[in-house]
């Protein structure tokens, strides 16, 4: 392909300074695969996003010629386009477009515009259109204390115990887990959260405290002095439920699939997200959060998202 004119290099310039922070890749001349033929075709600019198992591809025709394009040459791109994996097509011309290119433009669901309107476009609102998305949830940012409850037959005995940490309970018939792992399953049992959900006021931390009473036979097991027969457990543990609005930083829509991307925080610790949408397909929604931040963890103990406005 011949080298770029001065417009067409601002234009992969704008492209590039935009979107490249959004994490998305820009190129120039890309070849695609022609879904018909499996041969190679050439498209002048391809914007490549990435969300879950989805690719989403926004690809730009650049038409050179000194006079305005014409309703042929868009239907050619159509044409093309349609046998490659494009989920956006944008067609710019240097010279712009015919009433009639761009009235066909609109019927197949392109973008058109000249090269100078293309180079000053904001070109994340190609891909930004969903405005927010509320999450509402229960967060354990950290277990404070917890103190056995053993009868006192063992108390003497139980003293003995140095490394607490390591400590494993074990209901009977299941399999022992580590202490904290076990009064974690507690606090995120359904009865528990249902009722934080009740009596915790939103956006406002609170430390609940009180007895949880095991399974009779449950034990506590120390690796060195055996096993001590457990009546409940005494627990500390900061709650907060939370509601707060997630911006959504891209949105990627096509034919076949639309990709709705943010970033944003659950108290002071990160999230990120990405809704993924197929053409009659199900929708996925993929949540991340950063677990650790200045030594406190973050636990997502129930939570669900609300629509934004």
């Amino acid at each position: 392909m011949p080298k770029r004119t001065n417009p067409f290099q601002s234009l992969v310039f704008q492209l590039t300074r935009q979107l490249q922070p959004l994490g998305a890749k820009v190129e120039e001349s890309r070849l695609l695969i022609d879904k018909t033929t499996g041969e190679e075709r050439e498209v002048d600019i391809v914007v490549e996003f990435k969300s879950g198992p989805h690719h989403f591809l926004l690809c730009l025709e650049c038409a050179s010629r000194g006079r305005r394009a014409t309703v042929e040459w868009v239907d050619t791109m159509h044409s093309k386009h349609q046998a490659l994996n494009t989920n956006k097509l944008v067609l710019v011309s240097k010279s712009g477009f015919s009433r009639i290119a761009l009235k066909k433009a609109a019927s197949y669901g392109h973008d058109a515009m000249s090269v100078v309107d293309a180079a000053s476009v904001d070109w994340r609102s190609i891909v930004d259109r969903l405005p927010h998305l509320g999450i509402r949830a229960t967060l354990l940012p950290q277990i404070r204390k917890v103190l056995l409850d053993i009868p006192e037959a063992d108390r003497d005995r139980a003293r003995g115990i140095t490394k607490f940490t390591e400590l494993r309970i074990r209901e009977p018939a299941k399999e022992p887990s580590l202490i904290k792992e076990y009064v974690e399953s507690l606090l995120h049992a359904r009865e528990f959260t249902d009722r934080a959900g009740r009596e915790i006021p939103l956006n406002t931390p609170i430390r609940l405290q009180g007895s949880i009473i095991v399974p009779p036979g449950t034990e506590a097991i120390d690796s060195s002095l055996g096993s001590f027969r457990l009546r409940s457990l005494y627990v500390e543990a900061e709650f907060q439920r939370i509601e707060t609005s997630l911006p959504i930083e891209r949105y990627a829509y096509g034919e076949n699939v639309k990709v709705a991307l943010g970033r944003g925080a659950v108290d002071r610790f990160p999230v990120t997200m990405s809704v993924s949408e197929e053409k009659g397909g199900n929708s996925e929604v993929r949540v991340r959060f950063q677990r650790v931040v200045e030594n406190q963890r973050l636990d997502l103990v129930d939570g669900r998202f609300v629509t934004g406005s």
